[in-house]
Parts: C-alpha cells; sequence; structure tokens
C-alpha cells in the first residue's frame, strides 16, 4: 500500500481483544484483503504463531486506533515477555496478559506514561487516533463515535471484557466484531491518506505531510497531531536559538491563580457602538481563575456571541444571502490570523522570555514568504503546514 510518496509499505490493520477468559489478535491485509486472527484461548494457542507472524519481514508499519498507548503496549509486552510463559497453561497466559492491560487502563487514568516508548516497538505503528488529532482532550472520542461521524458501521462488544469461560461462538462473536473495528480503522487510515471524497481530506495526504516535515526538520512526528507537531517544531527551533537541548527547556510555566482580563486587552481597541463600549468596560473587569469558568454572552445586531476559554463564537439566524447587481458578498481572510495576534502584539511567556517571540516571528514571517509557492511543490507544502500549526 503507498502511504506517501510512490513507496509501497508492507502494512496490517490491526485490533485486539482482551479478555479474561481469551486474548484475539486480528490483523487485516489491506491490499490482499487477507485476515490474519491469532488467539490463545481455552481452545487454541497461537501464541507462537502470532510472535513469528509480528515482524519487520511481514511488516513494515501496523495501523490501529490509539494504537500507540494501548494495543501496540500489549503486543509489545506479548513479544518481550512470551518466553518466559512456556510452562504456563493458555488460560494462565489470559490472565497474565489481561492483570497487564487492566494496570495500564488504570495507570493511563493517572496519565502516567506508558510501559513502551514508540522506539520501542517491535514494528513502526500508524496511530490514526493521534494523528488526527482525537486524543486532544476537546476532541477525544471513541472509535465508534469516528465511526458514526463517517458513516461507517457501529458495533458494541458483545461480551465484557472480565468474562471467563466462553464458549467457542462466544469468541466468534468477538472475532467477527474485532472485524468490524478493523474495517472502520481501515477506513480512518484512507481518510488520513487522501483517499477519500470527504471534502476538506481528499488528495490530502496527511502520512506524506509529516514525512515532509521530518525530512526538513528532522522531527519525527508520524504519529504526531497538528497541534503537537507544532508545539514540539517550536520547542526545537527555540531551543536551537538560545543553544539548548529540547529536553533541558523549562517544563513549568508561570502560576497564576487568576488572569484580570484588562491586562490582556491590547491598548488600540476603541469601540464606537454604545452597546460595544459597555462589553468592553464589562470584559475589562471580569478575569479568569482555577476555579471558574469564563463565558460572556452578549447579543449584538441579532447574532448570538459566546465568548469563552476556546475563543469567539456566533450564533447566526437562518438566513439566505445572494448577491445582485447592488451588492455582492465579499468574505475577508486573515493570513495567519492568531500568529499575527501574537507577533504583532508581543505576547510571549513569561518563563521562557523574548527569545521565543523572536523565534515565533521567524516562523511566521517564513510561513508568509512560502505560502504562495505551496500550491506546485508538495515539500514546501509540508514546511508551510508545518509552520501553520505553530
Amino acid at each position: 500500500m503507498k502511504l506517501w510518496k510512490d513507496v509501497n509499505q508492507k502494512i496490517q490493520v490491526s485490533d485486539i481483544e482482551t479478555l479474561k477468559g481469551a486474548i484475539i489478535l486480528g490483523f487485516l491485509n489491506p491490499d490482499t484483503r487477507i485476515k490474519t486472527t491469532f488467539e490463545i484461548s481455552p481452545f487454541k494457542d497461537d501464541l507462537h504463531s502470532f510472535v513469528k507472524f509480528y515482524n519487520s519481514q511481514n511488516i513494515d508499519y501496523c495501523v490501529g486506533f490509539n494504537f500507540k498507548s494501548f494495543d501496540a503496549q500489549v503486543i509489545q509486552f506479548i513479544l518481550n515477555k512470551y518466553e518466559e510463559w512456556f510452562d504456563k497453561s493458555n488460560i494462565e497466559i489470559c490472565h497474565i496478559i489481561y492483570r497487564f492491560v487492566q494496570d495500564l487502563i488504570d495507570d493511563q487514568s493517572y496519565n502516567l506514561r506508558t510501559p513502551y516508548l514508540e522506539s520501542q516497538f517491535a514494528i513502526p505503528v500508524i496511530d490514526v487516533f493521534n494523528i488526527n488529532g482525537l486524543d486532544n482532550e476537546a476532541r477525544r472520542t471513541s472509535l465508534k463515535a469516528a465511526a458514526f461521524q463517517i458513516d461507517g458501521t457501529v458495533e458494541e462488544m458483545p461480551i465484557h471484557h472480565s468474562r471467563e469461560n466462553l464458549t467457542k461462538e462466544e469468541i466468534e462473536s468477538i472475532t467477527s466484531y474485532m472485524y468490524n473495528d478493523i474495517q472502520e480503522t481501515e477506513r480512518l487510515l484512507n481518510i488520513t491518506i487522501g483517499n477519500t471524497k470527504i471534502k476538506g481530506y481528499e488528495n490530502n495526504n496527511q502520512l506524506e505531510l509529516r514525512k515532509s516535515i521530518e525530512e526538513e526538520f528532522g522531527l519525527k512526528c508520524l504519529n504526531f497531531s497538528e497541534i503537537k507537531i507544532g508545539e514540539e517544531l517550536l520547542k526545537q527551533k527555540y531551543a536551537e536559538s538560545i543553544h539548548k537541548q529540547v529536553k533541558d527547556l523549562p517544563r513549568k510555566g508561570t502560576f497564576r491563580k487568576e488572569i484580570k482580563l484588562k491586562n490582556c486587552l491590547p491598548k488600540y481597541i476603541k469601540f464606537q457602538t454604545e452597546q460595544l463600549k459597555k462589553l468592553y468596560k464589562e470584559v475589562q473587569n471580569k478575569y479568569v481563575s482555577m476555579n471558574e469558568e469564563f463565558k460572556n454572552k452578549f447579543t449584538f445586531y441579532k447574532t448570538e456571541y459566546v465568548q469563552a476559554l476556546g475563543g469567539l463564537h456566533a450564533t447566526n439566524l437562518n438566513e439566505i444571502w445572494e448577491s445582485n447587481k447592488e451588492y455582492i458578498i465579499h468574505d475577508d481572510d486573515a493570513a495567519s490570523y492568531y500568529p499575527a495576534i501574537v507577533v504583532n502584539n508581543g505576547f510571549y511567556p513569561a518563563h521562557l522570555g523574548k527569545d521565543l517571540l523572536d523565534v515565533y516571528k521567524q516562523l511566521y514571517l517564513k510561513r508568509l514568504e512560502l505560502k504562495s509557492l505551496a500550491k506546485k511543490d508538495k515539500k514546501i507544502k509540508g514546511i508551510v503546514e508545518a509552520y501553520r500549526t505553530i
């Protein structure tokens, strides 16, 4: 399968089911459509067959949903430990893996680091969950919700994970459920590489973009969301500017119990209408704190606006606007709107200092310089997109 440029990769799209009474690992080759299933249960012992299958001769990349933080962790645990289980029964092995999974889930609820780093995986992974930013708190979603949004097939797990003494029929139903999830993961992969008719995603290969960024900046970002690419690239450039390693940068910001919004409002803002003058004074007297949610609603010329931590949101009336000989419909767009606000107002984090703003400004100006060339050159497009995420 061609994931980027013209290079064919050996791909397996995968999902696993980890029950107390059975461990099932499923793989789909998107080119041949061959399904390969491994089962550890009272009825089957595919452990050694799986270990022989899961290697770099058979697989270049394994694709999954939330794969990096879950499935690949379980797989790596199996690969690292299976030789110690030579005297264990099938059900004892299921219990060992199940216990690891429950500890993994428990640790993640406390935001603890996963047992294995991505660099420690036996096979490189492609995680459509991370790449599409679905790991972000504001956008976090399950595979079921993602499948629903792309008109996919949604199925519910037929058996609770704590069940033991499963029948062959029950294991078959779990396996069928697993392959439905694999099918939906494959659909998300195709959307991720632009192999779709969905507007905004068609021919927009996010993996190729990340490979271009890696070639240009040396940033290994295959499984990074756009937000994380921007964050890591800014760290990298900032560290270079102050002659430090990224690992040596401050890890904590400036702690503030509250932020007075009057200190955040640029002095050049002036309003002519009485309503907006009043609004300006109201916002000046507000603050953002740790314990209080900031939300401010107002209506201006029949449009309802909400000011909140995520920005300014508007609820418009249902209307149809049509141009004619007297009126045209004109839409203004600001180039790099938020970066321009940061640069023009001289904003920067107090704990990092003005050096960061200088680096940010250089990246902002570089993006504007290259933007017109991005349509004709894929590599430049990758660079521009990298700058856009900052």
